[in-house]
């Protein structure tokens, strides 16, 4: 009786290992499986803080900001002023902030967060604390420091891209409102100062409102595109120094030609 129990238990027990031995075999040849996890976030910079009155009420404000950026997202600038929070999406977030003062009479500095974007198309965001809110002021193109300028008087300048004709980019002015928020100072004319070789003739009128012709430009020739509305016309000193208008449509159509602003002139950039 004894002998047939330990021959059932080696039985049993050798059963066992090669149960064993085979799920080992098995989990082995088959592949791994592996759980997919979402983008991973990765702090660009560790979380910095910057101690300010904001707003002259002889209270330093806690300003702290860091840049969450994730694989496959856009970039998301972390910006905290005493426990209120901001959340900015960008490309290629600028990693600090800037602390400005667009008008030194009234009692706001404002926090200008940057965006170098995709291929330099810059842009910043404006925020001011008024002892309660974190309120936003609005954005424009450009950067602070690098082709931003505040005089000092209530209003700033800076560089935004053109609209018409060729990759181009003019001085914009912008002012804050009652509300202290920005707006806009437009301009009738902006500067464009580019030289350029005629490549197809094309006629110069008067003005924008009288269609009397006072030059062409002819095949061959330099001229210089002096200004643009950014809207529709363009204004350009030929080489004899007759100035003259010619219209755009469909962004670089030159009117009335169906020709493409490249095709009638040589020296304009087409950058991204």
């Amino acid at each position: 009786m004894k002998k047939n129990i330990i021959g059932i238990l080696v039985l049993f027990i050798f059963a066992l290992t090669t149960l064993t031995i085979i799920f080992v075999i098995i989990i082995q040849k088959s592949p791994s499986i592996i759980k997919e996890e979402g983008p991973t976030e990765i702090t660009n910079d560790s979380k910095s803080t910057i101690s300010i009155d904001l707003n002259d009420d002889r209270v330093i404000d806690q300003i702290s900001y860091q840049i969450s950026r994730a694989k496959g997202e856009m970039d998301l600038f972390l910006l905290h002023v005493n426990g209120l929070r901001v959340e900015i999406e960008g490309e290629n977030l600028k990693s600090d902030i800037e602390i400005v003062d667009i008008d030194p009479t009234d009692s706001f500095k404002e926090i200008a967060v940057s965006d170098y974007g995709p291929s330099n198309d810059y842009r910043t965001f404006f925020y001011f604390y008024d002892g309660k809110n974190l309120i936003s002021m609005g954005k424009t193109q450009g950067i602070p420091g690098l082709n931003m300028t505040f005089p000092g008087d209530g209003t700033f300048t800076t560089q935004t891209r053109g609209e018409i004709l060729q990759t181009w980019f003019y001085e914009d002015q912008f002012r804050l409102t009652d509300a202290h928020l920005l707006e806009n100072i437009p301009q009738d004319l902006y500067e464009m100062n580019t030289p350029i070789i005629v490549l197809q003739s094309i006629p110069l009128q008067k003005s924008r409102t009288d269609t009397e012709q006072v030059a062409m430009l002819e095949i061959g020739e330099i001229a210089t595109i002096l200004s643009s509305d950014n809207k529709e016309w363009c204004l350009v000193e030929t080489s004899t120094g007759v100035q003259g208008w010619f219209a755009v449509e469909n962004f670089n159509i030159i009117k009335d030609t169906n020709l493409s602003s490249t095709d009638v002139f040589e020296g304009l950039s087409m950058a991204d």
